[in-house]
């Protein structure tokens, strides 16, 4: 995926939430695109109300190593 197609992704992230998933297994929620961005072939995420990255409040994601980008399924009302 091309920065440019992140970049897409992540801007509208507020209405359909994207997940990042990692080749190590990790994997990551982007519900708002105030908590990411992207340069130079990195995503940098920030802690939010519904990610939390550890003491740091960040993760830094190399390119390199992302398997893949989804649409997230948003939670219904009724299941929240």
């Amino acid at each position: 995926m091309s920065e440019d197609q992140l970049k897409t992704f992540i801007s509208n992230a507020h209405v359909q939430p994207v997940r990042v998933c990692m080749d190590d297994g990790r994997s990551f929620t982007i519900s708002h695109p105030d908590f990411a961005f992207v340069a130079n072939d990195w995503l940098i995420l920030a802690s939010g109300t519904k990610q939390h990255l550890g003491n740091d409040g960040l993760a830094l994601l190399p390119f390199g190593h992302i398997s893949g980008v989804h649409i997230a399924k948003k939670k219904s009302k009724a299941a929240a």
